[in-house]
């Protein structure tokens, strides 16, 4: 387990890259909250040192951060860092300016004010600087092709209606579901997009939308409904009332196979969160009457995977990994990883802080711990996981060992090497020892090892896969002795 902190007393929600990058937000030692990025290779970086306030909110794989920076004379622009780069502000030329989505290419939305308190949205790049979108224009995600979703209200009417935008075709109004207004909510990379829309009827539906079909009413048959995730292999999920309006489930579709009620005919009012490439859709399902939150897995070959009564999910990975909370015989909440082959994993972390449980692609767990009564941010690894979950079967001392015999094999200098190998041997000694006592003697010459080999020192002898394979052995030796 890796703590992670920016001199303050707590730290806030986290993300994390399949590369290792963390991404959060947390308190200075001058009790400011600002952004920060850390790496093994740099550590922890504060994006916007000299700011009032800043908060992170999306970033990409490249290590682009996006977010939101509060000024010290009270002015909010949106702004882009990378590390190498640095901060770029992200404004029309007005006080305000936010940013909402970026891509793996670089590009980011976002809208703004001009000095002459214009709203407009924007599509900024590094290479192509900034690309005004239109007044009333308000941005909401960008796909890898760089195809922008959003609203536009038109002044002259008072209607907002959702809208496609790209380089090639401009700007394409979807209309409606028949009434009078529509708001979208996801694209995948073929351009399909997801929405709400009123009808007709003043109901409002989710809908599905591409260039060839138009617009497609998604609802299992009651008065409301709505769109949450698309795949870009085209399945939709969301939540509806079913007919009557007598419960309200989750659902999934798909332009072959239509809509698909996860729980037909069962007690459960569902909500969906997320969905990976695979279908794997996972979500939070309450029992009318009981109130106990359920989490869930669910596949169209394994249907539904219930995590018991006051438990949710936060996340999953394309391997079908799942994090949450869970709460079992009065004692919890308990932090846990689940997978379909391994199932549920108890994760050593500080119980429920009402931070969410972040996973990447490779299994890396970002999340919150209690460290001296204060939440601060930890990384966290099942041994053995790689990236599918499931505990390990080796004990500490046979991955000690093996860890030994990789930094041996290492092209490092002799003092490098003799320095960790030494400090390894000091951390078989006191699990010898702790096996009478506590494992705090040993957790702390763990995280004396994973400072040693952070260090810049260390990483000016290492290969990118070198420095992630380490802090890899070193966390899951930390998950098997409970640090």
């Amino acid at each position: 387990m890796v703590d992670l902190t920016l001199g303050g007393d707590r730290v806030y929600e986290l993300a994390v890259t399949e590369a290792g990058l963390v991404v959060g937000h947390g308190q200075t030692a001058s009790g400011l909250e600002h952004a920060f990025s850390w790496t093994v290779a740099e550590g922890i970086v504060d994006l916007t040192p000299d700011d009032r306030v800043s908060y992170p909110l999306d970033f990409n794989e490249a290590g682009q951060v996006i977010g939101i920076r509060g000024t010290w004379s009270g002015e909010q622009h949106g702004f882009s860092w990378t590390a190498a780069g640095g901060r770029v502000d992200l404004t029309l030329g007005g006080y305000y300016s936010e940013v909402r989505d970026l891509n793996e290419a670089g590009q980011v939305v976002g809208l703004g004010l001009t000095a002459g308190f214009d709203w407009r949205g924007f599509l900024w790049s590094a290479a192509d600087g900034m690309n005004d979108l239109g007044s009333g224009v308000r941005p909401v995600v960008i796909n890898e092709v760089g195809q922008v979703i959003g609203t536009r209200y038109d002044m002259s009417t008072g209607v907002t209606h959702a809208f496609l935008w790209s380089a090639t075709e401009g700007m394409v109004d979807f209309g409606t579901l028949g009434g009078v207004e529509s708001f979208p909510q996801d694209v995948n990379d073929a351009g399909q997009v997801i929405g709400e829309s009123y009808t007709a009827s003043g109901e409002v539906h989710a809908f599905s939308w591409t260039a060839t079909g138009g617009m497609v009413d998604l609802t299992l048959g009651g008065s409301r409904s709505r769109a949450v995730a698309v795949t870009n292999e085209g399945q939709v999920i969301g939540h509806s009332y079913t007919a009557g309006d007598a419960a309200y489930h989750a659902f999934s579709w798909t332009a072959a196979g239509g809509m698909l009620d996860l729980t037909p005919g069962a007690l459960y009012s569902e909500v969906v969160g997320d969905v990976n490439g695979a279908g794997q859709v996972i979500g939070r399902a309450y029992q009318a009457g009981s109130g106990e939150d359920h989490g869930f897995s669910w596949t169209l070959a394994g249907g539904m995977v219930d995590f018991g009564p006051n438990s949710q999910v936060t996340d999953l990975n394309e391997a079908g990994q799942v994090v949450g909370y869970r709460s079992e015989e009065g004692v919890g909440p308990v932090p846990f990883s689940w997978t379909a082959a391994g199932g549920i994993v108890d994760l050593p972390l500080g119980g429920w802080t009402g931070h969410r449980l972040h996973l990447s692609e490779t299994g890396l767990i970002a999340g919150t711990d209690m460290v001296e009564g204060a939440p601060h941010a930890v990384l966290y690894r099942i041994s053995g996981s790689g990236g599918g979950g499931g505990g390990g079967g080796e004990d500490a001392e046979t991955l000690i060992t093996d860890l030994a015999a990789y930094i041996d094999g290492l092209d490092l200098t002799r003092g490098l090497t003799r320095s960790s190998l030494n400090r390894l041997d000091r951390v078989l000694k006191a699990l010898e020892a702790d096996k009478k006592n506590s494992t705090k003697k040993v957790c702390h010459e763990l995280d004396q090892l994973l400072r040693l080999v952070s260090g810049r020192a260390f990483m000016r002898n290492l290969t990118p896969g070198e420095e992630a394979e380490l802090v890899d052995r070193i966390v899951a030796i930390q998950a098997v002795i409970g640090c």
